[in-house]
């Protein structure tokens, strides 16, 4: 039930706070960092959120569940008696336990209601006692050590800060024309951005101490480290940080698999080719990596077959994901030429939707336009005398029969779902 209710807060609270600075994966931080200008006068301000997890009480963590709801309440309803559906996932660890036996795949569906969360935090928050060697301890301050609701917890808490804070001085950031960006990882946090973000009174608020109110204290970290990479401002640069010591990789003598001892060498490259920047630092992580894995007695040439495929993956990957949105404009142009004329000669709401369709084959932003615009023609003309009685499904009332369309695959309604008359609810999460 903990992972199912952490799962619930994780889905909430880019809802409640969208201008919380926890957007994204590592990628997605590094490269909102990449779009940076080259030659601007910028500044870092690295930050670890020190207290992140072992200081904050149990009443913070209540008082926060409810501010959540507040900030909700305008997108949905959020009274005590609503239904949350929450889907644990597609697969679950093998030997998870339902009534006395061992499944491999739990595909319940968990519901929570509202006013029942309270109680779920409090209980989660009483189990902080583990036995360390024959002792027995007892954890008295922040969330539990080792809690699947643990980080849900805490990114709830200083997400409504941050929520606050945006929301407070909107105009003022909206209006400055500077560019700043400050994201979050967990509990590192790096304003990045124009000099002269210093003088404007919003960052004075939140580069405070006490930004996240006491315990949560911000402390300054000495360097520009960010997510394993060093950040450089005098040029704009990301350099790969990787290991330095023998003793940190495989071993080529291990007895697992060849496949197995260099997984931790593509892994490696992988960071490397999608988080360094520019060019020449992408080349100087992949150099260092081979290097570091040579001196391990792997061959240098086989790690150097490897940094070339990988660097040759990715670029044919971004290349394809630049062009295939580029459609063949006369062949195009020509089908919908012929289309739209047996549309607008037969009012038929099918070849509006087979125009529709052809958008997904030529991937092209003006030939949707062009879609919409003759599948609204095809629309108007199938509720004239000119279309065929049997293209609609029309009610006495004149209403046609709704249908129901799929959420595409990664929109989260495989693990979230509302129960309970609360439509708005689910429409503002997806």
């Amino acid at each position: 039930m903990l992972n199912i209710l952490a799962r619930l807060i994780f889905q909430l609270i880019p809802s409640a706070c969208p201008d919380h600075f926890a957007t994204g994966d590592v990628y997605t931080l590094l490269s909102i960092l990449r779009e940076a200008p080259v030659d601007a006068d910028l500044i870092l301000v690295n930050q670890d959120l020190a207290g992140f997890f072992t200081s904050i009480d149990q009443e913070r963590f209540i008082r926060s569940w409810f501010m959540l709801l507040d900030f909700l309440r305008p997108k949905m309803n959020v009274y005590d008696d609503e239904v949350f559906s929450v889907y644990p996932g597609k697969s679950n660890n093998p030997g998870d336990i339902i009534k006395g036996r061992t499944f491999r795949r739990l595909n319940v569906t968990r519901k929570i209601v509202i006013k029942h969360v309270p109680d779920l935090i409090k209980s989660a928050l009483d189990m902080q006692t583990f036995a360390l060697g024959k002792r027995c301890v007892r954890q008295c301050r922040g969330s539990p050590m080792g809690s699947p609701l643990s980080p849900a917890l805490c990114l709830m808490v200083v997400s409504i800060s941050e929520q606050i804070w945006s929301s407070t001085f909107r105009h003022l950031l909206s209006n400055h024309h500077l560019f700043i960006r400050h994201i979050r990882y967990v509990d590192n946090r790096l304003i990045f951005g124009d000099k002269r973000l210093t003088e404007l009174a919003p960052y004075e608020v939140l580069l405070d101490d006490g930004f996240y109110g006491i315990p949560i204290i911000l402390e300054t970290e000495p360097d520009q480290e960010f997510l394993g990479f060093m950040l450089e401002t005098k040029p704009l640069e990301l350099i790969y940080q990787g290991p330095t010591n023998i003793s940190q990789v495989l071993s080529p003598f291990s007895a697992s698999p060849p496949a197995v001892l260099l997984s931790g060498f593509r892994s490696r490259c992988h960071i490397v080719i999608k988080g360094a920047f520019p060019a020449s630092r992408v080349q100087q992580g992949l150099t260092q990596l081979i290097h570091l894995y040579s001196r391990a007695g792997f061959p240098k040439e086989e790690l150097q077959t490897i940094s070339d495929q990988l660097s040759i993956q990715h670029q044919n990957f971004s290349s394809q994901c630049k062009t295939k949105a580029l459609p063949a404009q006369p062949f195009a142009l020509l089908c919908f030429f012929l289309v739209s004329c047996v549309v607008l000669l037969f009012g038929s709401l099918g070849f509006g939707f087979f125009l529709f369709g052809l958008f997904f084959v030529v991937r092209s932003a003006s030939c949707f336009v062009l879609s919409l615009s003759l599948c609204s023609s095809g629309s108007f003309l199938a509720q004239s005398s000119l279309a065929p009685s049997f293209l609609w499904h029309i009610s006495p009332d004149g209403s046609r029969s709704s249908s129901r369309f799929p959420s595409p695959f990664g929109s989260g309604s495989d693990a979230f779902e509302l129960l309970g008359g609360a439509p708005s609810l689910f429409r503002a999460l997806h």
